[in-house]
Order: structure tokens, then C-alpha cells, then sequence
């Protein structure tokens, strides 16, 4: 069979800021994740004759280069630029972060010509552009547009994103609950500084375990066959008591410590985890989930979730199915044929998700207790969704804050059923408060709404997905925690049945990430109980963390009620709640905050009677009251704030603060910051500004508030 005869050729090369040229071959490049530098498209005419006004659109497709190219000013990141042949003159002009159009003017482009396009030409003083954070198998396509006809122009360039070799963070998992002599396993993870797991890691982790562990080796090693990932079955614990094991990468300072592993003799309910708002192979509109690759399979993403996780639960879906109804059938099939191959009960229950787009009242998640027929087009109105679907027995719709919160002018459903407090865009504390004050009585859970990351992995520095960025007046979008959270559903048994009546009687709490034990009484109801309560009740609130608990706070109603500041990382807080001595409110909840910036929600429990009780005369503060803390000029701060400034002058964003405070030097999960205070000139109010200078282009992320709970909506601002 004769190849097609294509127009163009095309090569991609890549110009690290740090190395030497990566030359693409055979339509493939291979480069690492993060990495600075400067992509170069080669494009010579393979035609006899190119005529003008005709247009070469180059698109990606399941690879992001930056959140927006631009052509307007070369000092700034992800400058582009097109030069051809001759100098002749060839227009460039760019379409957000998916494609790139040239357009051939007045002189024809004849064969032989050449062009190069440059993603993040440096040549005038820009940092460059990006490598991708997420380990992925991207594509590059050229299309020839002559009038009405579009045309294929040349092969496909395959670009493999790898992983980084270094290990950046070691992760280990088991349950939150076990029982004495009950046999478990343990996932150790090793990840890179963009938590992409090392497949080809070779070395070893020498564990440390407390008395009472049986079933561990002192020392775990990884060859080829294990790809960055190991599970370590039969492990079990003698006593009662809180557990949490240790590993020390060999020959490295690079450490590692499980979750608290709770043993109990026998446990009411246990803790189990996982992601119901996550996506996969399935998007018409975003083009980063676009090609059916190995790591986008509907299938491979519960393998993800359950590998790299440790997940009990998974709800991986499409995020924008096409409205063709060919490719609609074939995209839900897929995702059904995933959920026969995971169904385990007693070790894995998938269910059935996607996102709705309904348009100006906000995004939903749609998840389904059972396997179902394709549900009906994203894009239908908001009450016809919540017609279709909102008092079903088996199906229950997600509030989330991804692409668009809730605006209830439009149109109020009679219930929310599930609230994402947390997801890789933001923590939302704000959006659980908004549903609060509507009267609606929810589940809550923290959810990736993960895009090309791995399903399950650790929280990680993501570019251009923050939610302080392009709509709050920004040149680009600030940086976003591309994976991690997740929800914790509190149930008797590892069944279908068992997670969804948890679902339905709210028994849930979120985190951002890391598998904090958290377990409430109040005065005999727990988490997302509506509780027949006395006036004075007592309240024992148990939380074992993964870190430094650095703080504890309760919520009543609208206000913070009162602190606790444990500064350990195991804690049990006795409250005597008396409603008359309380903020007002007719709802509480628990708020906790690790040293690493890791944090975790409980549903609220709800006053049965529904009367707002409490001490009306105090003026309490409210529930997102923030203070500034204390600031740090040391000489290391300083070099840092120099250089946000320079960055912040560079790229435009400057005018958007008022002073630059340094606050110091934090250690997070996702990794090291400098820390920053400011407040926005737009709005008149306080944010902090962190800037993680590990890698090779810092990345920014930008919160309201001092604190980071999301402390007013991301999307519409303190005046929202």
C-alpha cells in the first residue's frame, strides 16, 4: 500500500535551557517532564507550490506546552515566533495553549522553503517554555487549510513526555484501619519531582517499622520488572494501637512515611478511599484527554488508582463525550468494559462517572452506583439534568470547582448531594459554605479532577491550572496541584452497597491528599449525621495524621468557634459543646491543617431542629478569618523575592500586588516554597503568593487569604 504524499515534513526538535538539543527522529521525541527550553517545529515544503492565504494549523493533542503561547512580548514566557526562507513574511498567530496558525502572505512558499516556529523562543531574553509536568505520550499534528479544504500536511510527531530520574518522594500506603493478625498489603511508590513514578528505578528502601509489624522486609528492592511501583502482601499488626512505617531511599537522604495505620479489635466502620471525579480517554473539547493512549485507557486509570493510590474506590470518566452518538456509545463503553475488569468487592468497587457541562448554573459531576446505559448529552440545561437525575436511588451529582461552581440565581436544585471541598485546582472551603448557607445537607469529598496526571498520585506542582490566574486579571494562569486529593467514605465493608449508603448518609470527610485518620463523636452521631442533640453535649474528635498536626479548628455555623493547636501528629480533643456558649449556627464541622500544607474536612453534622442557638452577642470570627503571619527577611528570602519580583515584572503581573511580603522558607508536601504575603490591587484584599523555586522555570501559585482553605470564592472574588 503507497504512503500518502503529504505536503510537508516535519520535525521537532528541543532546545533545553540546561543540556544539549534533543533532535526528534522518525517522527518521535523523546523529553523529560519539566524541563525549560525551547521547542523547535521544522516544517519544509515538500510541494511544488504553497500559494498565499494559505494556513498550516499545528495542534497538540494530550500534552499541554503552556496555559496561554503568545506573540506579543518576548521577554515573556512561551513567546512564539515563525520565521521561513528567505525572510519572506509568514503570520503567526496562536489559539490559547492548543494551536498555532500560519499563514503564508503574498509570496508563495515554494519547495525546499523551510519554516521554524519556536515555542518559547529565548532568544530576547524569554525563560522558555515548559516540557509538559506529567509523564504522557503527547502528539503533534500540521493541517493545510486552502479555502474550504483541509488537508493533512504531514505524519504526526509522537512526543513521549518520561519522568525525571531523580527521586523526589518516596510514597507508602496501607489501610487506615486494620485488625490484629488481619492480613493487608502495602504500595510503596517512587515518584519524580512532578510525582510521575520512576518506571525504571533501580535501587532500594530500607524500612523501619514499629514493634508489632510482621511481614515487612528490612529492605525492599526494585528492579525492572517493578517500574517505580511495589505491593508488599501479608503484612499484619499485632496490638491495637496507631502504626506508621518508614523508608530511607539506600545510599540518599530521601525518606518516606506511611499513613497512620489505626489497628482496632473491632472496628464499627472502616476508612476507605478514592476519586469520584477523575477522567480519562474521553475529551472533545480541552484535547488533553483526546487520544486513546495506554495511560488514558479507562481501564488503566483504575489500574492507576489502585497501584499508585492504594485506592478502595474509583470513579474515572469522560469529561466533555462528544455529541456524535457513534463515538458517545463507543467512549461509555469503554469505561464500562474498565468497570468489569476492576469489579472486586473486598478489594475495589468502580462506579460509573461523568462531567456535565450544563451551561451558566455550573459544572456537575453525574456518578452512578451501578453500571447504566450512556447518560444524556453534558451540554443539557441544568434542570433538565437535575430532572433526569437529581432524586435517583442510584445516581448522585457532584458539585465541583473545576471548570465552573455552582450559580444558584439561575437555577436552585432541591438538594446537593456531594460537595468537593478539595481538588487539584484549589481547596474550597468557600464552595461547602455556599452550599451550607443554601440549606442543602451534603456529602462531602475531596477529588482530583484529574486531567493527564496519574490517577492516585501524590498532590504535585502543576503550571496553568490554579484558579487565581486568567480571571482574576492574570497573564497566565497560577499553578495548580495537579493530583491528590481525595475522599474518605466511612462504611462497614468494602461492597458496592455499603460505599453508596455511606454516600447517601453523608458519612464522609475530604482531604487534600495525604490519608489523614480523622474519627468524630458527637454525643453518639458522627460526620453528616442530622443529630437529635441537647443543649450540651460532648464532643471526642480523634486525629492522626501524616505530618506535624499544626492545627485543629471548629467550625459552628458561619464562625470559627475555637482552635486547637496539637503540634503533634497524633491528637484526641474533648469538647463539653454547649450551644448557648457556641457561635451560632445550625451545622458544625472540623477543619484540620497539617505542617505540609495537607489538609482535611468532615462533613458537617446538622442540629436536627434547625434553630440558630448560640452566643449572638460575641463577635466571633468568621469561619475563613485569616491573620498575616509574621514576617522573615533572611538572606535566602530576599534572593527569592528578587526574583518573583523580576518574574512578576516580566511577565505582566506585577501591577495585580501591592507590597511583597516575605513570610519564609516552607516545606510542603508538593515541595519547597518561599512565602509570600501581598494584597490584590483588584479586589483590596490579602493573598499569599508561594513561590517554588525548585524547578527549572519557578512556578507560582497565588491563594486568598493567609491561609489556604480557600478562604472566598476563586472564581468571582472577595465580592462575589
Amino acid at each position: 500500500m503507497s504512503q500518502p504524499q503529504y505536503p510537508l515534513d516535519f520535525q521537532v526538535d528541543f532546545e533545553p535551557t540546561l543540556g544539549e538539543k534533543i533532535t526528534g527522529k522518525n517522527n518521535r521525541i523523546e523529553v523529560v517532564s519539566g524541563t525549560a527550553g525551547t521547542w523547535l517545529l521544522r516544517l519544509r515544503v515538500l510541494e511544488k507550490r504553497i500559494e498565499p492565504g494559505t494556513q498550516i494549523l499545528w495542534e497538540r493533542y494530550n500534552i499541554q506546552l503552556a496555559h496561554s503561547l503568545q506573540t506579543a512580548d518576548a521577554q515573556r514566557r512561551d513567546y512564539v515566533t515563525a520565521e521561513r526562507t528567505g525572510n519572506a513574511p509568514i503570520e503567526v498567530d496562536h489559539s490559547g495553549e492548543k494551536a498555532i496558525t500560519l499563514t503564508v502572505r503574498d509570496t508563495p512558499l515554494l519547495k525546499g522553503d523551510e519554516v521554524i516556529v519556536r515555542i518559547g523562543d529565548r532568544r530576547e531574553g524569554s525563560v522558555g517554555s515548559e516540557v509538559f509536568w506529567t509523564a504522557t505520550r503527547g502528539r503533534f499534528a500540521l493541517t493545510l487549510i486552502e479555502g474550504d479544504e483541509r488537508r493533512s500536511a504531514a505524519p504526526d510527531v509522537i512526543v513521549d513526555n518520561v519522568h525525571h530520574p531523580r527521586p523526589a518522594c518516596i510514597r507508602l500506603l496501607g489501610p487506615s484501619v486494620a485488625m490484629p493478625g488481619e492480613h493487608f498489603h502495602l504500595s510503596l511508590v517512587i515518584f519524580d519531582r512532578n510525582r510521575n513514578v520512576i518506571e525504571d528505578f533501580h535501587g532500594s528502601l530500607e524500612l523501619d517499622y514499629p514493634h508489632g509489624s510482621t511481614g515487612l522486609p528490612g529492605i525492599v528492592h526494585f528492579g525492572p520488572a517493578d517500574r517505580g511501583a511495589k505491593v508488599l502482601s501479608h503484612v499484619t499488626l499485632s496490638a491495637p494501637g496507631v502504626y506508621r512505617i518508614r523508608a530511607r531511599l539506600t545510599g540518599g537522604d530521601l525518606v518516606g512515611a506511611s499513613n497512620p495505620i489505626v489497628c482496632h479489635e473491632q472496628p464499627a466502620v472502616h476508612i476507605y478511599w478514592g476519586d469520584l471525579h477523575a477522567h480519562g480517554w474521553g475529551d472533545c473539547s480541552m484535547l488533553l484527554m483526546h487520544d486513546r493512549t495506554e495511560k488514558m485507557e479507562p481501564a488503566d486509570r483504575h489500574r492507576q488508582g489502585r497501584l499508585y493510590g492504594r485506592f478502595d474506590y474509583g470513579a474515572p470518566g469522560a469529561m466533555a463525550m462528544t455529541n456524535e452518538q457513534a463515538e458517545r456509545q463507543e467512549t461509555w463503553q469503554a469505561y464500562l468494559d474498565a468497570f468489569d475488569r476492576h469489579d472486586e468487592p473486598g478489594r475495589y468497587v468502580p462506579f460509573m462517572a461523568m462531567e456535565m457541562h450544563p451551561g451558566p448554573d455550573g459544572d456537575r459531576t453525574l456518578i452512578f452506583r451501578e453500571k447504566t446505559g450512556i447518560p444524556i448529552d453534558m451540554r443539557e440545561p441544568t434542570w433538565r439534568v437535575y430532572e433526569q437525575y437529581g432524586n435517583r436511588d442510584d445516581a448522585m451529582l457532584e458539585v465541583h470547582i473545576g471548570g465552573a461552581p455552582p450559580y444558584y440565581e439561575g437555577f436552585r436544585p432541591e438538594n446537593e448531594q456531594l460537595v468537593e471541598v478539595c481538588s487539584a485546582f484549589a481547596n474550597a472551603e468557600w464552595l461547602m459554605q455556599k452550599c451550607l448557607r443554601e440549606g442543602f445537607r451534603f456529602a462531602v469529598t475531596g477529588a482530583s479532577d484529574l486531567h493527564v496526571g496519574l490517577m492516585g498520585a501524590p498532590r504535585a506542582v502543576e503550571p496553568f491550572r490554579g484558579r487565581f490566574g486568567s480571571n482574576m486579571g492574570f497573564n497566565a494562569r497560577d499553578s495548580g496541584h495537579g493530583s491528590g486529593p481525595v475522599g474518605a467514605i466511612m462504611a462497614p465493608e468494602l461492597t458496592r452497597e455499603a460505599l453508596w449508603a455511606s454516600l447517601r448518609e453523608r458519612h464522609t470527610y475530604a482531604t487534600s491528599g495525604d490519608r489523614i485518620f480523622v474519627s468524630l463523636d458527637a454525643g453518639g452521631h458522627t460526620m453528616g449525621d442530622i443529630a437529635e442533640l441537647p443543649e450540651r453535649f460532648d464532643i471526642d474528635l480523634t486525629v492522626h495524621g501524616q505530618d506535624t498536626i499544626e492545627r485543629i479548628d471548629l467550625i459552628v455555623g458561619e464562625y470559627l468557634a475555637v482552635s486547637l493547636s496539637p503540634n503533634m501528629m497524633d491528637a484526641q480533643w474533648h469538647i463539653d459543646f454547649d450551644r448557648a456558649t457556641m457561635p451560632p449556627g445550625t451545622w458544625f464541622y472540623f477543619r484540620v491543617k497539617q505542617a505540609n500544607n495537607e489538609w482535611a474536612w468532615t462533613a458537617p453534622v446538622w442540629f436536627a431542629d434547625g434553630e440558630t442557638r448560640g452566643d449572638a452577642a460575641r463577635e466571633w470570627p468568621a469561619w475563613n478569618h485569616t491573620q498575616a503571619p509574621a514576617p522573615d527577611r533572611g538572606a535566602k528570602i530576599e534572593q527569592h523575592l528578587a526574583d518573583l519580583e523580576a518574574y512578576l515584572e516580566r511577565e505582566g503581573d506585577r501591577e495585580h500586588f501591592g507590597e511583597i511580603t516575605p513570610i519564609g522558607i516552607v516545606s510542603e508536601s508538593v515541595g519547597a516554597a518561599a512565602r509570600f504575603i501581598s494584597m490584590s490591587t483588584k479586589h483590596g484584599y490579602p493573598v499569599t503568593i508561594r513561590w517554588f523555586y525548585e524547578f527549572e522555570i519557578p512556578k507560582l501559585r497565588v491563594d486568598w487569604g493567609y491561609d489556604f482553605f480557600g478562604p472566598i470564592d476563586c472564581w468571582r472574588g472577595p465580592t462575589g
